[in-house]
């Protein structure tokens, strides 16, 4: 009998410890909690809740349009390829220098 509560005894304590042979911290779960709560909060109310107001786009008129397309495209386009980017902007520096 006195064995037997020394062996469950012993398995408790073995339990409370981690793999260093440290006692675990008690208040380590809920700090981990307290992140993931905040964080699936802010999920929820990004993805989820409906908006109180919704928000009203006015149509872009055409200049704007096409500007932003241009812009678009050329910072696109100087993804695949930069090297032309690079020599222009080089030539700027050289001549604002010299």
């Amino acid at each position: 009998m006195k064995n037997k509560r020394r062996a469950k005894r012993q398995w408790r304590a073995k339990r409370m410890r981690n793999g260093h042979g440290e006692k675990k911290k008690c208040g380590g779960e809920a700090a981990e909690l307290i992140p993931f709560a905040s964080w699936a909060q802010s999920t929820k109310r990004m993805f989820f809740d409906t908006p109180r107001t919704w928000i009203l786009y006015e149509p872009m008129d055409r200049d704007k349009s096409l500007l932003l397309a241009m812009t678009s495209s050329f910072i696109t386009s100087s993804f695949p390829y930069p090297s032309p980017l690079f020599s222009v902007t080089h030539q700027m520096a050289l001549s604002s220098y010299l």
